[in-house]
């Protein structure tokens, strides 16, 4: 098995630990489990308050502390959400969030971590009618980081120090729509983000779009727009017959543009330490970074600038 391989085995062991973890737990008792000081700091009724609302009954919705602090930050959450400390403080962070959107037996699940979604529009409809789990320090800044991951039977798994926008003067949507689909017509993908991967403007937005999958190692595809589309898969309605996937492994596609729409109209293997430099500014309108539209297998430790 190759460096990459177990790199990635190892990424799903760790997910499929913290589910089956999560599995084990005591079903909760009914209605909300709301911290004191999280939404508004007041009472918050079965109807909701001007911070936190709930699309059902908010059964087994878990908030803790200093989170959901701004008006409008999380409303409609949908049943069995989780919400860490210090998370979901801004504006629309967390709405309709991991819902089933008033469609008759769908699914929505969502977890966030702690010290994440701080960001206008961050993480608001994660998990909608799909599957979404954040995790620690991951998906602020900018504008609507995560927001739309594993939506319409989509399946999005975040790490830690993940999905921020660190780009200073950029308001760029990192990691929008990762692995969501189209609610009326195709269904969303599967993606695997590492710990400390994806900070940056537009950074692996779009991965693992309609049906498409991929899976980024640790301390990956950090840089402006790295990794942007990796193994987004068609479009609603245009008719190409296609898989799109992408494998990405550690401390690789660490760039501006590195290895945008690798595998996005067919498969992407990049192992790790590769794909890593400054991109090519021939066109200074469109620069085309390292490992830009990748087909095919790209080893460890290659296609890197001096």
């Amino acid at each position: 098995m190759s460096t990459t391989s177990r790199t990635l085995a190892c990424i799903v062991a760790l997910v499929a630990l913290s589910l089956a973890g999560a599995a084990a737990v005591a079903k909760p008792s009914p209605g909300p489990q709301i911290a004191a000081s999280s939404c508004g700091g007041s009472p918050v009724p079965p109807s909701g308050n001007a911070f936190c609302s709930f699309e059902g009954t908010g059964e087994g919705v878990v908030i803790a502390q200093n989170s959901c602090n701004v008006e409008g930050a999380c409303l409609l959450i949908g049943n069995g959400a989780r919400i860490g400390h210090d998370s979901c403080n801004a504006e629309v962070a967390c709405t309709i969030l991991g819902t089933l959107n008033g469609v008759a037996g769908a699914s929505g699940f969502s977890i966030i971590g702690n010290r994440s979604c701080n960001g206008l529009e961050a993480c608001t409809q994660a998990g909608t009618q799909g599957f979404s789990v954040i995790g620690d320090g991951s998906c602020n800044g900018g504008e609507a980081a995560c927001a739309g991951a594993g939506q319409s039977k989509g399946t999005s798994y975040i790490g830690n120090d993940a999905c921020n926008n660190l780009n200073i003067g950029a308001s760029h949507n990192t990691c929008l729509f990762i692995a969501s689909g189209d609610f009326d017509t195709v269904d969303g993908g599967h993606i695997v983000i590492g710990n400390g991967s994806c900070n940056g403007s537009s950074a692996c937005t779009f991965g693992a779009q309609f049906g498409a999958t991929s899976t980024i190692g640790n301390n990956a595809c950090n840089g402006l727009g790295a990794c942007f589309d990796v193994a987004q898969g068609p479009f609603p309605g245009i008719g190409v017959d296609f898989q799109s996937a992408s494998v990405i492994g550690n401390a690789s596609c660490n760039a501006e543009s590195a290895c945008e729409f690798a595998g996005v109209a067919g498969s992407s293997a990049i192992g790790n330490h590769s794909c890593n430099g400054e991109p090519d500014r021939t066109d200074p309108d469109f620069p085309i970074g390292v490992c830009d539209f990748n087909h095919g297998v790209i080893g460890n430790n290659e296609r890197n600038s001096p």
